[in-house]
């Protein structure tokens, strides 16, 4: 269940004026000057929780409306028009929301990850370091014996 912010609720996108006065140009942008033309293309993204709450926000942050503040350039004629245009954004922003908790979950786990990879990594140099010491005294104690061996060697086949 989400929260009243989250609600569906239509949106009307005529009848709004630019600062200037005039009324928005659809051929500008392919659409009205403050990006709110197409609505019921990206409504379906602001309805109810999503499975994918990052991909529903991945796919909202494209859109024009969700990413320019178009309300400061903007002089709505109804307060209707500007209820609606901020009650989208409210439902836009709760997608954001959720995909935070879901981004903040992802990124606790993935610290704890991280930590225990350095916690191994540690590990292993720490292995690799004790088996270098053990090589190069498994090492000096061979030319140890090959040098004892050699000297033995070399006494045995020397003349009495």
């Amino acid at each position: 269940s989400s929260s009243p912010l989250c609600a569906r609720a239509p949106l009307r996108a005529q009848g709004r004026r630019s600062r200037m006065g005039r009324k928005a140009d659809p051929s500008v942008d392919g659409g009205a000057e403050d990006g709110m033309d197409d609505l019921s293309g990206d409504d379906d993204l602001l309805g109810e929780e999503s499975c994918d709450e990052v991909a529903a926000c991945e796919k909202l942050i494209k859109q024009r409306w969700v990413v320019d503040d178009m309300a400061k350039w903007t002089i709505f004629e109804d307060l209707e028009d500007e209820l609606a245009y901020h009650r989208r954004r409210s439902r836009a922003l709760c997608h954001f929301v959720r995909a935070m908790g879901v981004l903040r979950k992802d990124v606790k786990s993935l610290r704890q990850e991280n930590k225990e990879l350095n916690d191994v990594g540690a590990d292993l140099q720490e292995a690799y370091e004790r088996l270098l010491d053990e090589v190069r005294e498994a090492s000096g104690e061979a030319a140890y014996w090959r040098e004892l061996a050699a000297a033995n060697g070399a006494r045995a086949g020397a003349p009495s």
